[in-house]
């Protein structure tokens, strides 16, 4: 049984719950999990996007506002690439090069839909 259920929030279309904010439960959708979740919970989660490992290419969640190394690794690779280390691998570098121009790309593409609009 999914949330959904649980909660009784099934009358909602998916459309529509990405608008849902009920202010007895504070409950938010969550397009990222594709979930409702406490808002609470959805702040704290809404800076953080899907991404790779930079070392083994597993998927993880990384934070968009966060720029050390322990931010682009996994939890199997943090042991060996940590903040602690003196040295840099290339590839974490890489890695934030990366999400840092694909979000320069998409502020550009709004910036330009908002101005041709």
């Amino acid at each position: 049984m999914g949330i959904i259920e649980e909660l009784e929030l099934k009358k909602f279309k998916k459309t529509f719950i990405q608008k849902v904010e009920n202010q007895e439960l504070d409950l938010i959708f969550d397009p990222l999990f594709n979930c409702i979740c406490d808002r609470a919970i959805y702040e704290r989660n809404r800076n953080l996007i899907e991404w790779k490992c930079a070392i083994c290419g597993d998927k993880i969640y990384t934070d968009k506002r966060r720029n050390d190394v322990e931010n682009f690794v996994c939890e199997k690779c943090k042991e060996l690439y940590n903040n602690n280390n003196v040295s840099i691998d290339r590839r974490i570098l890489d890695s934030r090069t990366k999400m840092f121009k694909m979000m320069e790309d998409i502020l550009y593409n709004e910036l330009e839909t908002k101005l041709l609009s």
